[in-house]
């Protein structure tokens, strides 16, 4: 076992380096000198092996002082599919969710899995025109005939009840037909795109689903037009 005495560290300051690997303002309140006990710790997450990094790739060595284990959050928060922030204003490390936040799906699980031009649109990026209006937000689907499978998949990690959404056929190539909804691989909902109509706000139930798919179907019992775009806009993860 080596050791190391740290002296004129802030405590709070060095966990945060450790989480982030960020430099910190010398502007701490309460001063404390540890010391730090290198011991080899290992990290293992589910029966899986981690090595610790900081946000630079570093690697970042877990210590153990006065009897507690101290490890770095960020690599905790990503081995178990969360995202890890550092608010520098209140000094706060967000793990997941921030309080407040909207969680649009493309920004915080867009789809991992597309098929024949399926195409998604992130934050503030490329906009796509549904009832004469601008959305993002949200992906769009491409519909190329009736033997092509056209479908979008999601991988949600379970971590989320409901999915709302804006969905209907784009201006510049409409779509008329189904977009059908499975959650891990199980039928949930059937929504209805009309190519002559206006976007509809709809619901999801994710059912703390692990994976949504949305897949693209062409119907004849509807007023079909089987080539074109449905969008899916505004999409906000509950």
């Amino acid at each position: 076992m080596k050791k190391h005495r740290l002296h004129d560290i802030v405590l709070g300051m060095l966990l945060m380096a450790l989480v982030m690997g960020l430099a910190i303002p010398a502007l701490a309140a309460t001063v404390k000198t540890i010391e730090a006990n290198y011991m080899d710790i290992k990290l293992v997450v589910d029966g899986v092996p981690i090595t610790p990094k900081d946000a630079s790739g570093n690697v970042v060595e877990p210590f153990a002082s006065q009897g507690t284990t101290y490890l770095p959050v960020r690599a905790i928060g990503e081995a178990l599919g969360k995202d890890v922030k550092w608010d520098g204003e209140t000094k706060t490390v967000y793990i997941g969710e921030i309080p407040g936040k909207i969680n649009y799906l493309v920004d915080v699980c867009p789809p991992y899995q597309t098929a024949y031009y399926g195409e998604y649109h992130s934050t503030n990026a490329q906009f796509f025109k549904m009832g004469g209006k601008d959305y993002s937000n949200g992906f769009t689907l491409h519909h190329e005939g009736s033997y092509h499978e056209n479908y979008a998949r999601v991988n949600l990690n379970g971590e989320y009840s409901t999915l709302t959404a804006d969905i209907g056929s784009l201006d510049t190539k409409p779509f008329g037909g189904c977009l059908y909804v499975y959650l891990d691989g199980e039928f949930s909902q059937k929504i209805v795109v009309e190519h002559d109509k206006l976007p509809q706000k709809v619901t999801i139930p994710l059912k703390h689903a692990m994976q949504v798919e949305f897949s693209l179907k062409f119907e004849n019992d509807l007023t079909p037009v089987e080539k074109g775009y449905c969008g899916i806009a505004n999409a906000i993860l509950e």
